[in-house]
């Protein structure tokens, strides 16, 4: 264990936060310079669990504890921050050679994730599911707690048939099975392991099964996502660069009727055009991430990215990001986006 542990920690709202005394690691920004304190904590993160841009409203006032514990194949992380806002990168994303999980149990707190234009709140004392080959951002707008198990690919594919189907899609503690895993979480971030007489593989098995059982429950009640659609999103993926891109043309890809293929974003919750929208956005902030641009390249960077009118660009980019692409390009940016959806209704 790494640091000391102090049970109250230093500011309103954890003090009475409980954790383990015999966590493996122990980070906390209470004893860091104000100047260095972001920068510090979001290289803590991309060491020991993903690679995160973590910021806040009010940096010099940015507070955070973490304890992390092993158990065999899982990171069992326990989190305490003041409001945040996190991205993973298009970027982040390219640069992870395995896939991995986040799974998030709120125990105080709430937090709003957003991915390709879609928003999902993750209620204190509901689970939900990141993964980190794909890009998100999530905002906790208050002091919060979380029970964050970072996991690999291929538990996931150990313990669930259909691990997408999870993700995105928050459970409750309190349901049949997520009862039993809330309480086991809490009981070793309270307690830790290293007194204990089972092996932390073994752990990581009972984890696991309760997993599995959730995952089984929630597959009858998820949100309808046939491989239809799941060839819909990927040819998205591949053509949404395309400027003449239309819903009559990708349904003709996939060989459904127009109708059919506004029909199926209906059912899970999104349309064409936010789905879109937000590939385009996102991609141009990546690139316009990328490196330093003349002012005259952001045009033809919205081109690129399928937009045929600069001012149309500018003007979703602003909604979307809350600046200006000519300032995101020059690291001017805020904490978050302006809106929740590239997609104006």
């Amino acid at each position: 264990m790494t640091g000391r542990w102090d049970h109250h920690l230093p500011w309103r709202g954890f003090d009475d936060m409980t954790l383990g005394q015999m966590a493996d690691r122990f980070w906390a920004t209470d004893s860091w310079s104000v100047g260095a304190k972001m920068s510090r904590w979001n290289d803590t993160v991309a060491t020991h669990m993903t690679e995160l841009h973590v910021d806040a409203a009010q940096p010099e006032s940015f507070k955070a504890s973490w304890t992390q514990t092993a158990l065999g194949p899982i990171d069992l992380n326990v989190l305490g921050t003041t409001p945040q806002i996190v991205r993973r990168t298009p970027e982040m994303t390219r640069s992870t050679a395995e896939g991995s999980y986040e799974i998030v149990y709120m125990q105080r707190g709430s937090m709003i994730v957003r991915e390709w234009g879609d928003e999902q709140l993750i209620r204190q004392g509901d689970f939900g599911v990141l993964r980190n080959a794909v890009p998100y951002e999530f905002e906790c707008p208050r002091e919060n707690v979380a029970l964050s198990m970072h996991v690999s690919q291929g538990w996931m594919d150990k313990w669930l048939r259909d691990p997408e189907g999870l993700r995105r899609m928050p459970w409750q503690a309190r349901s049949q099975w997520g009862a039993p895993l809330a309480s086991l979480l809490r009981l070793i971030a309270a307690n830790g392991v290293a007194d204990c007489a089972v092996p932390r593989d073994v752990i990581a098995d009972q984890i696991g099964s309760l997993f599995a059982l959730i995952g089984q429950n929630a597959g009858a009640q998820r949100r309808v996502r046939t491989s239809t659609f799941d060839r819909i999103e990927a040819l998205l993926d591949t053509l949404f660069t395309d400027p003449d891109l239309s819903p009559g043309q990708l349904a003709g890809e996939v060989g459904i009727s127009k109708r059919h293929l506004h029909g199926l974003f209906a059912d899970n919750g999104t349309t064409f055009g936010a789905q879109l929208v937000e590939r385009r956005l996102q991609y141009a902030a990546d690139r316009l991430s990328a490196g330093s641009l003349d002012a005259s390249f952001v045009g033809d960077i919205a081109f690129e990215a399928g937009f045929s009118d600069p001012s149309h660009f500018a003007r979703r980019f602003r909604k979307r990001f809350g600046c200006a692409p000519s300032a995101w390009r020059n690291g001017r940016r805020p904490i978050g986006p302006k809106g929740t959806s590239a997609f104006e209704h």
